[in-house]
């Protein structure tokens, strides 16, 4: 049985795009996100570590691997919380610095949003966030 899918579009650091299964990263765009969010993001990183090189990655993925990379995503509590706004299609994923670090902010397409905590970010949650209508 093949697992549930989604389009995403996805600003992430190495280690969240390491989360990224090899065989599901072949059909993804990889770019290196060079946008003032992008630096922003960099601005924000641990002292004493390389500066980070923050991706852009769009494509489909599997339910399992967007709420690895998600769950990776919050573990950088230096980035903010994650944003997952569905306005557009397909979803667009990211950090944000204003967003409570260890939280989700969902943004539905009619502009309405939902605020969850990392713990609750289950497949079934992303499911029902990325299968908008």
């Amino acid at each position: 049985m093949a697992q549930e899918a989604a389009a995403v579009r996805m600003q992430l650091d190495q280690q969240a795009l390491n989360a990224v299964p090899g065989d599901e990263r072949v059909g993804l765009e990889v770019t290196e996100d060079t946008s003032p969010a992008a630096q922003g993001l960099k601005a924000h990183s641990l002292p004493g570590k390389a500066l980070p090189i923050i991706y852009l990655i769009s494509g489909v993925l599997s339910l399992p691997s967007i709420r690895g990379a998600v769950q990776e995503m919050l573990r950088r509590h230096e980035y903010g919380g994650v944003v997952i706004d569905t306005r557009t299609r397909p979803a667009n994923i990211r950090n944000e610095l204003t967003a409570q670090a260890d939280s989700v902010l969902v943004i539905r397409a009619d502009g309405s949003t939902e605020s969850v905590r990392s713990t609750l970010v289950t497949e079934d949650f992303l499911k029902r966030v990325l299968n908008y209508r």
